[in-house]
């Protein structure tokens, strides 16, 4: 019986040995997938600034043009 006994201890530690490794494996994963959201984040934030800017952008020589403080010329 103490063979038996011996041979099930081994077996948990090894699956717990496995488990703590998948674990491992899982909580580098996250990360990775935490940090990729970040940067895809500031990325939009970053785009939706710049099209901010450039409806502004666009919005002031619209209102010259009206006011004929600015001539665009289409060549």
């Amino acid at each position: 019986m103490i063979v038996a006994d011996q041979e099930s201890m081994e077996r948990y530690a090894e699956e717990e040995r496995q488990i703590r490794q998948e674990n491992v494996r899982l909580q580098r994963k996250l990360q990775m997938e935490i940090e990729r959201r970040e940067q895809m984040c500031r990325r939009l934030s970053e785009s939706e600034s710049s099209i901010e800017m450039d409806e502004e952008r666009f919005l002031v020589i619209s209102l010259w043009c009206e006011l004929g403080i600015v001539r665009l010329s289409l060549v």
